[in-house]
C-alpha cells in the first residue's frame, strides 16, 4: 500500500475514555471522547477535529477494580509524529480539504505509565462502507446496486468460508482507508501503574 503526504499534519490530541472489565489482566470496553486539531502545512490553517465513540482494550495494572478512566486535556503535553499520509481511497481531485478528515476515525493507542501515562497512536481515517446507508434507512438504487456486486465479488473470491470472508473484509477495510497518521501524548489514569493497548472508533467533524 503506496502512501503520499496529505499536505496535513496532526498537531496534538486531548479527550478520554472509560472502560469497564476484569481487574489486574485487564479485559475491558468503553466510550470515550477524541480531539485531534490538525494543521495545513501549506497555509497554516487549523482544524479541531471532535468526536464520541467506544472501543476496547487489553493490558494489566494496579488499578480501581473494574473500572479505568483515561484523561488528556489540550494543555498536556501531546504531538503528532511525521505527516499524515494518505491511503488508497484518496479525492477523486488528489487534494486533501478538511472536510475529507470528518467520519470515521479508528485509534489505536499503546500506553504505560503510572498516575500519569505516555503514549503512542496510530489514527486511520475511514472511508464509509456502501452497507452504511442500511442503517440509515436511505439507500439508493446505486447503494442497492453496490451492495449486491459486493456480495458477488466475496462470494467469487471465496467469501461462503470464514477464510475467505475474512479475507475479502480486510481487503476492503484496507482499500477503505483516506489517510493515517500518528502523535503520542500523555494522560491521566486512574491506576497506580500500568501498560495497555486499546482501539477506539470515533466518528470526527470540524
Amino acid at each position: 500500500m503506496e502512501f503520499v503526504e496529505t499536505g496535513w499534519e496532526i498537531e496534538g490530541s486531548a479527550g478520554g475514555n472509560a472502560r469497564v472489565g476484569t481487574p489486574v489482566v485487564r479485559v475491558e470496553v468503553g466510550a470515550g471522547h477524541i480531539v485531534l486539531p490538525i494543521k495545513n502545512t501549506a497555509s497554516g490553517d487549523t482544524v479541531r477535529l471532535s468526536g464520541a465513540g467506544g472501543g476496547l482494550a487489553v493490558g494489566a495494572s494496579i488499578s480501581l477494580p473494574f473500572v479505568n478512566v483515561t484523561y488528556s486535556a489540550e494543555a498536556f503535553p501531546s504531538t503528532g509524529l511525521g505527516k499524515i499520509y494518505a491511503g488508497p481511497d484518496r479525492p477523486q481531485s488528489g487534494t486533501y480539504r478538511a472536510g475529507d478528515f470528518s467520519g470515521g476515525l479508528l485509534v489505536h493507542t499503546a500506553a504505560a505509565g503510572k498516575q500519569i501515562s505516555a503514549s503512542v497512536s496510530c489514527a486511520t481515517w475511514l472511508s464509509d462502507p456502501v452497507e452504511v446507508c442500511m442503517a440509515r434507512l436511505q439507500c439508493s438504487r446505486q447503494d442497492l446496486v453496490q451492495i449486491a456486486r459486493n456480495a458477488s465479488r466475496m462470494i467469487l473470491s471465496g467469501g461462503v468460508t470464514p477464510a475467505g470472508a475474512s479475507r475479502y473484509q480486510l481487503e476492503r477495510f484496507i482499500n477503505g482507508v483516506k489517510a493515517i497518521g500518528f502523535f503520542a501524548g500523555s494522560n491521566l489514569e486512574t491506576q497506580l501503574l500500568g501498560m495497555s493497548a486499546d482501539m477506539f472508533y470515533y466518528r470526527v467533524s470540524a
